[in-house]
């Protein structure tokens, strides 16, 4: 069977994978979830991105310590 994935973008996105990760566990097992689906999440705070760690979700940071609109910022100075 092909994996399904879960991408999640932003903090309401890493939300989402949250609650549908919690959902399919709940409906379909563990096994189920660990076996068939991957999550996937992009924010630009490595914070929320660590929120997700006990889903064993991938993380994709795309910015460092500043946000993407820091830098945008930045940019016209």
């Amino acid at each position: 069977m092909k994996k399904n994935y879960l991408i999640g973008l932003g903090g309401s996105g890493g939300k989402v994978i949250t609650e549908l990760y919690n959902r399919l566990r709940e409906e379909k097992g563990e096994g189920f979830v660990l076996n068939n689906v991957q999550c996937i999440a992009i924010d630009t705070d490595q914070g929320e991105l660590d929120k997700l760690a006990e889903l064993g979700v991938k993380k994709v940071c795309i910015s460092g310590a500043e946000t993407v609109g820091q830098m945008v910022n930045h940019l016209g100075d």
